[in-house]
């Protein structure tokens, strides 16, 4: 499959459909006119809408939803014969047409998706490599967590594990707050000079990196500060490092740690992110957790890598992280793990959202201050990048979140903009949410909420729609003022699960 450049305009992505269509197709043993009758629907969606306007902007989403619709039937249509604890004798085969065995299905290895993730990842010189697959970018988490600190033999209450934090992804602390024991203490950095000033003074032996933090700050990691902190620890540098890159996709990778590490090694480098975000072409498959890990060969390691990658394999079965053989049937689209393609589709989406960020105004007062990594002082750096926009709300006020979310829905209704309320980022089109983030209220007092933007890989004509309707909404000067044009819309609550919802209508009292 050729990678599609930009997604400029309808027609470039009815072609970007089409061609992931195409690669379906070719993929399947009887693929020919598997999908004809999606393909019928994308050959007339020309001549029934205009692929430039808002109304086609839709019909595209739609025609993509369409695909998902089909690709995932396919995938389950091939995998539903087969029991959680299977015959052992019953051949079972992926929708490719590629054999997979497995006793137990919790036990399941993707091997065949695993060797996609090792291509896409491969090893620099003189490092071993391999790529495992999770069922969820958490999973994965915890899994490297137990396993590879595991692999630092000796702890006790007296000399402890210490495993340092740069970043703020609030699943990610409270994953940590569980293993946060008398053998694994768990510190969370908030700023470059924390980072430096622990890593200099050779205080981390577990070290977890975002390289842009997920803490509504949006801070770069800065690997020159690193690099200088690492060579000053000595002997008593991290022994594990640990990089989330699920904001950041392939913009930062083992050639820039490798650069910072210098002739001075760590054991053990993991490279770990959701694959439900940002490598499924924006069509959310299914959950997945990505993980690359690499050893330095020779003696530069104590850790056997082959031991370590069936520790992995072994702990993966046992807590129940693997992937289901239905995720693995729809992980087995082509695009999934595919470089080229991954690195278009990301590509668009940070346009996207760098435009949006340079592009809002804060003349008013309903926002207190925007942050994107493209706005910082390390927006030079090629990991500067991010799948969202965070706006920060002035004051701390549950309705004016419920407010805000009932004028900007009702906007987007009145201007046929594709722009929804949901959670998540990487998509084809575009997302909104408010978020009151109680984690980091709770460690650093004072956060109030913010208006999380995630645009997606579609180009037009949402996209300017959208700047000019925040851009409107930052105009005003202050939350009275936007609340007083906006009387006759009640505000969205917040229902189960914290999603929020149109605010139920009063219930008249029956006359007796």
């Amino acid at each position: 499959m050729q990678p599609q450049q930009s997604n400029a305009t309808g027609a470039d992505e009815l072609q970007a459909l089409t061609r992931l269509a195409t690669a379906i197709e070719a993929m399947l043993p009887d693929g020919e006119n598997r999908l004809l009758d999606w393909r019928n629907k994308a050959a007339v969606l020309p001549s029934d809408v205009d692929l430039g306007s808002l109304a086609g902007e839709q019909a595209l989403d739609d025609l993509a939803m369409a695909l998902r619709a089909e690709w995932l039937s396919i995938a389950h249509q091939a995998t539903s014969g087969y029991l959680m604890s299977p015959p052992h004798e019953q051949p079972k085969f992926m929708p490719s047409g590629n054999k997979f065995q497995f006793d137990y299905e919790r036990s399941s290895r993707p091997e065949t998706l695993e060797l996609r993730g090792f291509r896409a990842m491969p090893p620099p010189n003189g490092w071993h490599g391999c790529c495992k697959l999770f069922s969820s970018g958490m999973s994965a988490i915890a899994t490297l967590v137990q396993v590879c600190c595991a692999r630092l033999k000796g702890a006790t209450p007296e000399k402890p594990v210490q495993l340092d934090m740069f970043g703020g992804y609030f699943e990610t602390w409270r994953l940590l707050d569980t293993v946060h024991d008398a053998v694994l203490k768990v510190e969370y950095l908030t700023s470059t000079r924390q980072l430096e000033q622990r890593i200099g003074d050779g205080k981390s032996d577990v070290l977890v990196i975002e390289p842009v933090a997920y803490d509504w700050d949006m801070t770069v990691f800065d690997l020159d500060v690193f690099a200088k902190a690492w060579r000053r620890a000595g002997d008593d540098k991290p022994r594990l490092v640990i990089v989330d890159t699920s904001l950041t996709a392939d913009t930062f990778g083992m050639d820039e740690l490798v650069w910072a590490f210098g002739g001075e090694l760590p054991w053990l480098v993991a490279f770990v992110r959701s694959g439900l975000k940002l490598d499924q072409q924006g069509l959310e498959l299914s959950n997945v957790g990505i993980v690359n890990v690499f050893v330095p060969e020779g003696d530069a390691s104590p850790v056997h890598f082959e031991r370590l990658k069936e520790r992995l394999n072994v702990n993966r079965a046992i807590s129940g992280g693997a992937l289901t053989v239905n995720q693995t049937a729809a992980l087995e689209a082509p695009w999934f793990l595919d470089p080229a393609l991954f690195t278009a589709h990301v590509e668009s989406v940070y346009a996207n959202n760098r435009k949006l960020a340079e592009a809002v105004e804060l003349k008013g007062g309903v926002f207190s201050r925007i942050n994107h990594p493209a706005l910082e002082r390390q927006c030079q750096q090629r990991w500067a990048v991010s799948p969202f926009v965070v706006l920060h709300l002035q004051g701390d006020s549950v309705g004016r979140l419920g407010k805000l979310v009932a004028i900007i829905v009702h906007e987007v209704r009145e201007r046929g903009l594709s722009f929804d309320l949901a959670s998540s980022f990487g998509f084809r089109g575009h997302r909104f949410e408010v978020i009151r983030p109680l984690v980091q209220i709770r460690e650093m007092e004072g956060r109030t909420g913010v208006l999380k933007i995630a645009m997606g890989s579609r180009s037009e004509p949402s996209v300017d729609g959208i700047i000019d309707l925040i851009n409107e909404i930052a105009a005003y000067p202050d939350w009275d003022a936007l609340a007083d044009a906006y009387t006759d819309v009640p505000a969205y609550v917040k229902g189960s699960f914290g999603v929020y919802v149109e605010k139920p209508p009063r219930q008249r009292p029956l006359r007796p």
